[in-house]
């Protein structure tokens, strides 16, 4: 079941904003073909005075990412690519964004996801119940 409804008119759209700051760069990836760019560049010129890096040097790039098919995979889309980009620094991940997020792979986290509330809802219910009767 798709428990969220993500098809409302006038939903907005989700990008990542990443900082690198050994390049003194703003990656942004919009899997929903540069929808956000706007909003990410001045979300660019807030965060600018926190990440200690002289405006004139500090660069804003929009990545190339992979791109949804629909208007209502851009939060997943995300997810996705911030577990991708932090394996990738974190791991020296190798393979591209573009590669390894995909349309498959992005509905498979998204069963992952409704599994794990699934799973934690369980577990809340049962705590309520063991609490309840003792």
């Amino acid at each position: 079941p798709n428990w969220i409804n993500d098809k409302i008119i006038g939903f907005c759209f989700e990008s990542l904003l990443v900082y690198v700051r050994s390049k003194q760069e703003f990656q942004h990836f919009d899997a929903y073909r540069g929808s956000n760019q706007t909003v990410a560049k001045k979300c660019v010129d807030k965060l600018q005075p926190f990440v200690q890096a002289p405006r004139s040097k500090m660069k804003f790039i929009e990545m190339e990412c992979p791109q949804q098919e629909n208007s209502c995979d851009c939060g997943m889309y995300v997810i996705a690519m911030a577990e991708h980009l932090i394996k990738e620094f974190c791991e020296c991940f190798s393979v591209g964004v573009t590669e390894a997020v995909t349309a498959p792979m992005v509905q498979h986290k998204r069963k992952q996801i409704q599994d794990l509330i699934l799973e934690m809802s369980s577990a809340d219910i049962n705590n309520v119940d063991h609490h309840l009767s003792t």
